[in-house]
Protein backbone atom coordinates (compact mmCIF):
# COMPACT_ATOMS: atom_id res chain seq x y z
CA UNK A 1 0.00 0.00 0.00
CA UNK A 2 1.69 2.99 -1.37
CA UNK A 3 0.93 6.87 -2.13
CA UNK A 4 1.79 8.08 -5.52
CA UNK A 5 3.11 11.29 -5.43
CA UNK A 6 5.26 14.10 -8.20
CA UNK A 7 6.48 17.14 -8.13
CA UNK A 8 5.77 20.06 -10.02
CA UNK A 9 6.78 24.05 -9.70
CA UNK A 10 5.73 26.06 -7.51
CA UNK A 11 4.89 29.00 -8.79
CA UNK A 12 2.95 30.24 -5.61
CA UNK A 13 6.83 30.94 -4.06
CA UNK A 14 9.39 33.03 -4.87
CA UNK A 15 11.77 30.06 -4.48
CA UNK A 16 13.70 29.65 -8.26
CA UNK A 17 13.94 26.14 -7.39
CA UNK A 18 10.74 25.34 -4.90
CA UNK A 19 8.53 22.21 -5.67
CA UNK A 20 5.04 20.99 -4.42
CA UNK A 21 4.42 17.55 -3.47
CA UNK A 22 0.56 16.61 -5.88
CA UNK A 23 -0.80 13.07 -4.89
CA UNK A 24 -1.62 11.15 -7.95
CA UNK A 25 -4.89 9.31 -7.68
CA UNK A 26 -4.95 5.77 -7.89
CA UNK A 27 -8.56 5.73 -8.80
CA UNK A 28 -12.02 6.20 -7.30
CA UNK A 29 -14.16 3.87 -5.37
CA UNK A 30 -17.96 4.53 -4.50
CA UNK A 31 -19.61 3.13 -1.14
CA UNK A 32 -20.19 -0.21 -3.43
CA UNK A 33 -16.46 -0.54 -4.03
CA UNK A 34 -15.59 -0.49 -0.55
CA UNK A 35 -18.12 -3.14 -0.40
CA UNK A 36 -16.41 -5.31 -2.98
CA UNK A 37 -13.10 -4.91 -1.27
CA UNK A 38 -14.42 -5.71 2.37
CA UNK A 39 -15.90 -8.83 0.67
CA UNK A 40 -12.41 -9.60 -1.23
CA UNK A 41 -10.35 -9.35 2.28
CA UNK A 42 -12.92 -12.11 3.26
CA UNK A 43 -14.65 -9.32 6.28
CA UNK A 44 -18.13 -10.12 4.55
CA UNK A 45 -20.21 -12.28 2.65
CA UNK A 46 -23.65 -10.97 1.88
CA UNK A 47 -22.30 -7.54 -0.26
CA UNK A 48 -25.92 -6.65 -0.61
CA UNK A 49 -26.80 -6.72 3.13
CA UNK A 50 -23.84 -4.98 3.77
CA UNK A 51 -24.12 -1.91 1.40
CA UNK A 52 -27.79 -1.77 2.87
CA UNK A 53 -26.24 -1.54 6.56
CA UNK A 54 -24.18 1.21 5.09
CA UNK A 55 -26.99 2.95 3.43
CA UNK A 56 -28.46 3.38 6.73
CA UNK A 57 -25.54 4.12 8.44
CA UNK A 58 -24.98 7.13 6.44
CA UNK A 59 -28.95 8.28 6.45
CA UNK A 60 -28.63 7.67 10.34
CA UNK A 61 -25.49 10.44 9.98
CA UNK A 62 -27.66 12.59 8.08
CA UNK A 63 -30.57 12.38 9.85
CA UNK A 64 -28.59 13.16 13.22
CA UNK A 65 -26.56 16.11 11.52
CA UNK A 66 -29.95 17.62 10.91
CA UNK A 67 -31.07 17.24 14.31
CA UNK A 68 -28.39 19.60 15.32
CA UNK A 69 -25.87 16.69 17.02
CA UNK A 70 -22.11 16.76 16.15
CA UNK A 71 -21.63 13.04 15.20
CA UNK A 72 -17.67 11.88 15.66
CA UNK A 73 -17.29 8.52 13.94
CA UNK A 74 -13.42 6.43 13.52
CA UNK A 75 -13.68 8.06 9.87
CA UNK A 76 -14.78 11.39 10.23
CA UNK A 77 -16.96 14.09 12.43
CA UNK A 78 -19.63 15.94 10.92
CA UNK A 79 -21.72 18.55 12.06
CA UNK A 80 -22.68 21.94 10.67
CA UNK A 81 -21.91 25.61 10.36
CA UNK A 82 -24.19 28.89 9.80
CA UNK A 83 -22.47 31.31 7.13
CA UNK A 84 -23.55 34.98 7.15
CA UNK A 85 -23.32 38.43 8.52
CA UNK A 86 -26.55 38.99 10.96
CA UNK A 87 -27.41 42.53 12.06
CA UNK A 88 -27.33 42.69 15.82
CA UNK A 89 -29.10 40.09 18.26
CA UNK A 90 -32.61 41.07 17.17
CA UNK A 91 -31.77 39.12 13.63
CA UNK A 92 -32.80 35.73 12.14
CA UNK A 93 -31.59 33.46 9.85
CA UNK A 94 -32.84 34.23 6.54
CA UNK A 95 -32.00 32.27 3.17
CA UNK A 96 -31.55 34.90 1.36
CA UNK A 97 -28.49 36.19 3.85
CA UNK A 98 -27.95 32.72 4.95
CA UNK A 99 -26.21 29.41 4.50
CA UNK A 100 -26.29 26.12 6.44
CA UNK A 101 -23.05 24.36 5.39
CA UNK A 102 -22.14 20.88 6.18
CA UNK A 103 -18.75 20.56 8.40
CA UNK A 104 -16.98 17.13 7.50
CA UNK A 105 -13.55 16.59 9.19
CA UNK A 106 -11.21 13.68 9.43
CA UNK A 107 -11.11 12.21 12.86
CA UNK A 108 -8.04 11.92 15.32
CA UNK A 109 -7.94 8.49 15.08
CA UNK A 110 -7.73 8.52 11.00
CA UNK A 111 -5.18 11.48 11.00
CA UNK A 112 -3.04 9.36 13.34
CA UNK A 113 -3.41 6.13 11.00
CA UNK A 114 -2.41 8.23 7.83
CA UNK A 115 0.77 9.90 9.81
CA UNK A 116 1.83 6.64 11.20
CA UNK A 117 1.41 4.23 8.46
CA UNK A 118 0.94 5.79 4.79
CA UNK A 119 4.09 4.76 2.79
CA UNK A 120 4.60 6.87 -0.31
CA UNK A 121 6.38 6.47 -3.64
CA UNK A 122 7.92 9.09 -6.29
CA UNK A 123 6.77 9.07 -9.68
CA UNK A 124 7.48 11.19 -12.83
CA UNK A 125 5.76 14.22 -12.78
CA UNK A 126 3.55 14.12 -16.22
CA UNK A 127 2.09 17.65 -17.82
CA UNK A 128 -1.07 18.20 -18.49
CA UNK A 129 -1.86 17.49 -22.67
CA UNK A 130 -4.77 16.81 -24.65
CA UNK A 131 -5.61 13.23 -23.79
CA UNK A 132 -7.28 11.52 -26.70
CA UNK A 133 -9.83 8.27 -25.93
CA UNK A 134 -11.80 6.99 -29.34
CA UNK A 135 -12.28 8.26 -32.23
CA UNK A 136 -15.87 7.58 -33.91
CA UNK A 137 -16.14 8.00 -37.85
CA UNK A 138 -19.64 8.90 -38.07
CA UNK A 139 -20.58 7.87 -41.52
CA UNK A 140 -19.37 4.57 -41.38
CA UNK A 141 -19.92 4.26 -37.20
CA UNK A 142 -16.62 2.62 -36.76
CA UNK A 143 -14.51 3.40 -34.04
CA UNK A 144 -10.58 3.81 -34.06
CA UNK A 145 -10.08 1.86 -37.65
CA UNK A 146 -11.73 4.21 -40.57
CA UNK A 147 -11.36 7.36 -41.52
CA UNK A 148 -14.02 9.12 -44.33
CA UNK A 149 -12.20 11.64 -46.25
CA UNK A 150 -15.24 14.30 -46.23
CA UNK A 151 -17.07 13.19 -43.71
CA UNK A 152 -17.76 13.86 -39.73
CA UNK A 153 -15.69 12.36 -37.22
CA UNK A 154 -15.88 12.64 -33.49
CA UNK A 155 -13.26 12.87 -31.03
CA UNK A 156 -13.67 12.22 -27.48
CA UNK A 157 -11.02 12.52 -24.38
CA UNK A 158 -10.25 15.04 -21.72
CA UNK A 159 -8.13 18.56 -22.49
CA UNK A 160 -9.01 18.67 -25.80
CA UNK A 161 -10.66 22.47 -26.64
CA UNK A 162 -8.38 24.55 -28.34
CA UNK A 163 -8.32 28.02 -29.75
CA UNK A 164 -9.30 27.49 -33.56
CA UNK A 165 -8.07 31.10 -34.77
CA UNK A 166 -4.42 29.97 -33.59
CA UNK A 167 -2.83 28.07 -36.29
CA UNK A 168 -0.39 25.93 -34.66
CA UNK A 169 -3.34 24.89 -32.32
CA UNK A 170 -5.99 22.29 -33.01
CA UNK A 171 -6.99 19.02 -34.92
CA UNK A 172 -4.20 17.68 -37.27
CA UNK A 173 -3.96 14.38 -39.44
CA UNK A 174 -0.22 13.34 -39.76
CA UNK A 175 0.35 10.87 -42.70
CA UNK A 176 3.27 8.19 -42.81
CA UNK A 177 5.59 10.54 -44.87
CA UNK A 178 4.98 13.16 -41.95
CA UNK A 179 2.49 14.99 -44.15
CA UNK A 180 0.12 17.45 -41.61
CA UNK A 181 -3.46 18.33 -42.69
CA UNK A 182 -4.84 20.61 -40.31
CA UNK A 183 -8.94 20.18 -39.62
CA UNK A 184 -10.30 23.39 -40.65
CA UNK A 185 -14.18 22.71 -40.39
CA UNK A 186 -15.01 22.34 -36.36
CA UNK A 187 -18.61 21.64 -35.35
CA UNK A 188 -17.75 21.42 -31.74
CA UNK A 189 -15.15 22.30 -29.89
CA UNK A 190 -15.00 21.32 -25.60
CA UNK A 191 -12.60 19.85 -23.24
CA UNK A 192 -14.55 16.53 -23.75
CA UNK A 193 -15.82 16.06 -27.32
CA UNK A 194 -14.20 17.52 -30.59
CA UNK A 195 -16.71 17.05 -33.83
CA UNK A 196 -15.45 17.88 -36.98
CA UNK A 197 -14.93 17.65 -40.89
CA UNK A 198 -12.43 15.17 -42.15
CA UNK A 199 -10.26 17.07 -44.56
CA UNK A 200 -11.40 15.35 -48.24
CA UNK A 201 -8.34 15.83 -49.55
CA UNK A 202 -6.84 12.67 -47.22
CA UNK A 203 -5.66 10.33 -50.03
CA UNK A 204 -5.28 6.26 -48.94
CA UNK A 205 -3.41 5.08 -46.25
CA UNK A 206 -2.81 5.47 -42.49
CA UNK A 207 -3.11 8.66 -40.25
CA UNK A 208 -2.31 9.78 -36.86
CA UNK A 209 -4.87 11.98 -35.20
CA UNK A 210 -3.39 14.67 -33.14
CA UNK A 211 -4.71 17.17 -31.05
CA UNK A 212 -2.34 20.68 -30.19
CA UNK A 213 -3.50 22.91 -27.81
CA UNK A 214 -1.93 25.78 -25.81
CA UNK A 215 -1.46 25.48 -21.86
CA UNK A 216 -0.23 28.77 -20.55
CA UNK A 217 1.08 31.34 -22.13
CA UNK A 218 2.76 30.20 -25.28
CA UNK A 219 3.36 26.16 -23.66
CA UNK A 220 1.97 24.34 -26.86
CA UNK A 221 1.38 20.43 -26.00
CA UNK A 222 0.25 17.62 -28.21
CA UNK A 223 -2.07 14.61 -27.84
CA UNK A 224 -1.97 11.82 -29.58
CA UNK A 225 -4.66 9.09 -30.45
CA UNK A 226 -3.05 5.66 -29.39
CA UNK A 227 -4.47 3.69 -32.47
CA UNK A 228 -3.72 4.13 -36.37
CA UNK A 229 -6.62 5.67 -38.51
CA UNK A 230 -7.06 4.01 -41.88
CA UNK A 231 -8.51 5.76 -45.07
CA UNK A 232 -9.01 3.19 -47.45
Amino acid sequence: MTISYALYKNHLTNGANHYRAIVQSGGTRNLEGVVKEMAVRGLITNQAETLAILLNYYATIESMVLDGLRVVTPGGNYGVSIKGNFEGQTDAFTPSRHSIEAIVSPSAQLRRTIQEKAQTQKQEATEPRPNLLEYVDLNSEERDSRLTPGGMGQLTGYRLKFDPADPAQGIFFVAADSTTTRVSVVGKNTATELMFLVPASLTPGDYSLEVRSNFGPETLRVGSLSVMLTVS
